[in-house]
């Protein structure tokens, strides 16, 4: 059984700003695989992962956070955000935990993307409602210009962070 886990953070930029998610972009190089990385441009929750043998869902988190956003930011975050589960799925096929948590965004200057990332893009809630899902004919080529395409699992981790987080 697969299992994975994933964080989507939220930050305003000040008071009285637009609630912003923080969804990473998949790049188009895998480092781990030396090979091209599947679903290229497409969107993800902000760190994502799968579990190694005998990890919990939150070592893993942890382990996920250091290697795609760097240490001095999930130390940071792991001692200042409280996380809540945002999502949970789990049958035959795989177990996937999404947690969600508010970030203040100068930590944001602490993160150091890995190299296989795409960059971050933060959305508001109104872009939020424009994503769509991710298709077959996307894990080659990735989503055409200007679409956003996530995995349904990650989709309604969006929703349910602005709905829970906010």
């Amino acid at each position: 059984m697969k299992k994975s886990v994933g964080l989507i953070l939220v930050m305003r930029l000040s008071e009285n700003s637009v609630p912003m998610l923080i969804l990473q972009r998949r790049g188009r190089w895998n480092t781990e695989k030396c090979a091209p990385e599947s679903y290229p441009g497409c969107c993800q929750v902000t760190v994502h992962g799968g579990l190694k043998e005998d990890e919990s869902f939150l070592e893993a988190l942890s382990r996920e956070s250091r290697e795609e956003l760097g240490r001095a930011f999930t130390v940071t975050y792991e001692k200042d955000v409280h996380l809540i589960r945002l999502v949970e799925v789990r049958n035959d096929k795989k177990e996937v935990i999404t947690y969600g948590g508010i970030v203040m965004p100068e930590r944001l200057r602490l993160v150091q993307l890995g190299p296989d990332s795409g960059g971050f893009d933060p959305i508001t809630m109104e872009e939020a409602l424009q994503i769509v899902p991710i298709t077959d004919e996307m894990k080659i080529i990735g989503p055409p210009p200007g679409v956003r395409a996530m995995f349904p699992d990650e989709i309604e981790a969006v929703g349910k962070a602005f709905e829970f987080l906010l």
